[in-house]
């Protein structure tokens, strides 16, 4: 499976990336997974960043037609989704 991706960065106050990423649902939660689990491990063996609160959120949301009209529609719906990461 193809997928592109677009990275942006959204805050420096409070440094926060965001991933355009062209794909279908359910690469995105692969990727959203794969992402996950590899920062979780280089996070644990940086010693450095111990004495950091270092955070991952992930939320995946999809372009829907019928209800978003424009990029910041599909940009705060990914921000919504990043509500509900566990």
């Amino acid at each position: 499976m193809l997928a592109l991706h677009i990275t942006y960065l959204i805050d420096r106050n409070n440094p926060t990336w965001a991933v355009l990423l062209f794909t279908n649902a359910d690469g995105a939660n692969i990727a959203a997974k794969r992402i996950k689990d590899k920062f979780t491990t280089a996070l644990a063996k940086n010693t450095e960043l111990s004495n950091l609160e270092v955070r991952l959120v992930v939320g995946v949301a999809s372009w829907d037609p019928e209800k978003m009209e424009n990029p910041y529609d599909l940009m705060n719906a990914g921000i919504k989704e990043t509500e509900y990461d566990v």
